[in-house]
């Protein structure tokens, strides 16, 4: 064996166990963590209709929409805090906001890229409490984001008042 052939093995060995003890390590906790961990309690209900009723009035004109909100569960997602359960939503209409990360919103203005917020798929299918949709709000989509626009700014800036909104119950779901 030439020498030329045992320095590549010793450099191989170097390389192999430098590799082993400082890298791999950081690499297991970065992603194999998240993969060893158990998948959280999995939902009974996994898909639901959500009838709605919207009124509004945009610059004097009375608008009533009646639509449903369809949410269903996606699969398992892995994060940063670990495993967690994935939900979709969207509105029978097919009306869609600008981003998939807004759920189901109704357009009110699409000139101004303005959505009611009708709720989250995770509000209606039971999973959290809370963030009940009857504060509704307004998302506002542009360069940086979605943005929250309220009441008192959308009757000023925009001629929109809202009249009524009522949404559907969420569901009383377990998970096993």
């Amino acid at each position: 064996m030439s020498i030329k052939n045992v320095l590549l093995i010793i450099l191989g060995v170097i390389v192999a166990a430098f590799v082993g003890i400082f890298i791999l390590p950081w690499v297991f906790l970065a992603f194999g963590t998240t993969f060893l961990l158990p998948n959280p309690p999995m939902p009974e209900i996994r898909y639901g209709e959500f009838p709605f009723r919207l009124e509004y009035e945009i610059n004097g004109e009375r608008i009533v929409v009646e639509d449903t909100i369809i949410c269903k569960f996606d699969g398992v997602g892995a994060g940063t805090n670990g495993k967690y359960l994935k939900w979709d939503s969207f509105l029978v209409s097919g009306k869609k906001p600008p981003s998939k990360s807004a759920g189901a919103a109704m357009p009110i203005d699409e000139e101004n890229n303005l959505y009611f917020s009708v709720g989250s798929a995770e509000y209606y299918m039971g999973v959290r409490e809370g963030a009940m949709p009857s504060n509704l709000h307004a998302v506002r989509f542009g360069n940086g984001g979605a943005q929250s626009v309220f009441e008192d700014e959308l009757l000023t800036k925009y001629g929109i008042r809202l009249l009524s909104w009522e949404p559907s119950a969420p569901i009383q779901n377990t998970f096993k």
